[in-house]
Formats: C-alpha cells, structure tokens, sequence
C-alpha cells in the first residue's frame, strides 16, 4: 500500500519542518563532549573495580563507599530519596577512616570536561571546615592517586 500526500499536506510538513530547524538554529549550541569520554558512573564503576582487585593487598580499602546522590531518577523516587534524607551535593564516593589530620576521605567523581555545582562546593567547603579531606577526580585514575596519597598519610592516634 503506498500512501500519497496531497500538495497541501507536503507544503504543511514542509513549513513545519523549516520553522523547527530555524529554532533550532536559533537556540544555544550545546557543549558536547567526545564520545570517548566516559561517563561519571562509568569511572566510579572502573575505580570501585580498582579496590575489588587489589583487595587482597589492602583490605582497609573494602569500608570506601558511594554515596548514592546523583544520577536521574523518575520523580517518584527521587520524592522517596529526598524524604529519606538525600541532599544535593554531597561528594560521590567517600572512606572514614582517619589519616593525618583528617577525619575522613571524600570524593567528588566527574567526568572529564564538567565541573563541581555550586551546591557541591558547598558541601566542600563545609566538609573541609570539618576536617575531612576532600577532592574532585575527573576519572578513575586520578581519583585512585588521591585515594593512594591519602592512604599514606600517617595514622594518628
């Protein structure tokens, strides 16, 4: 079966068409990232990995953790998370254990080409105020180093 537009119905389909593209045209380019980099929840996937593997050698590292704050959820419970006390902000990935002359290790995981919100540089600045150290990775590797480095601090007692 073959379906035939009349002239009028092609002429309609054609202005509609025309007026999306000059919106489209009109509206702000997006900042769009190489599809090579992966996504935030890829490197937290690939460094929780990371600890699994090397397990055995550092057992210490089995109490680092997720926070699980971010990510899109439907409505429904993203109300539930809220009403269970979520808040926005707060540092992806985090480790209490103490070292130096801090409290703990927190870990703001992101994705090459992004930055902290604002409300995550409060939580920040809060959480540094507090005596905890705290650090924005962008990748698994980086955030890995800091892991590393933080480990090697001295434990007081």
């Amino acid at each position: 079966m073959t379906l035939r537009a009349t002239p009028q119905q092609v002429k309609i389909y054609q202005q509609t068409i025309e007026g999306t593209l000059e919106e489209v045209k009109r509206e702000k380019p997006l900042r769009l990232l190489p599809p090579a980099t992966p996504y935030e929840h890829e490197e937290q996937a690939r460094f929780f990995q990371e600890i699994d593997k090397r397990a055995e050698d550092m057992p210490d590292l089995q109490w680092v953790y997720h926070v699980p704050n971010g990510g899109w959820r439907g409505w429904k419970a993203g109300a539930q998370m809220r009403a269970q006390g979520v808040r926005p902000g707060v540092p992806d990935i985090a480790w209490d254990v103490a070292r130096g002359e801090y409290h703990g290790w927190r870990c703001e995981m992101k994705r090459k080409g992004e930055y902290p919100s604002e409300k995550q540089k409060e939580w920040h600045t809060w959480l540094r105020s507090q005596g905890y150290y705290v650090c924005v990775c962008y990748g698994w590797r980086e955030a890995w180093k800091e892991l590393i480095a933080y480990r090697s601090l001295p434990v007081l007692s």
